[in-house]
């Protein structure tokens, strides 16, 4: 989730509609099955045609449920001169974290 805004629909008797900007996370293959180190489930950014991560507006009331994502670490240190806004451009790979809260692990387990 990149941003939450919200517009007046002029069209709609002026009501308030919420949306967010997101990125769509998709298994790296059709088989989406656990690491097996972590027991988690590694996810990459959906790219289109040109390599890019599209981004797209959506109704909040759409959202079932956020998903915290942890990056898959590789060897050695991090740059120092990495910042906590670019986390989602600097790794290829991330693993969900269905452990976040109770309600997590029952949705993400519920669909396995």
């Amino acid at each position: 989730m990149w941003l939450l805004f919200s517009y007046f629909d002029p069209y709609h008797s002026g009501e308030e509609v919420p949306c967010v900007l997101v990125t769509w996370f998709i298994h790296p293959n059709d088989n989406p099955e656990h690491d097996k180190e972590t027991g988690m489930w590694k996810l990459q950014c959906e790219q289109d045609e040109d390599g890019k991560c599209p981004v797209q507006v959506i109704h909040l009331d759409t959202i079932l449920r956020d998903a915290h994502l942890l990056p898959c670490y590789g060897e050695g240190f991090l740059p120092v001169e990495l910042k906590h806004m670019d986390a989602l451009d600097a790794w290829d790979f991330y693993f969900v974290n269905q452990f976040i809260d109770q309600h997590a692990h029952e949705l993400l387990t519920q669909s396995t």
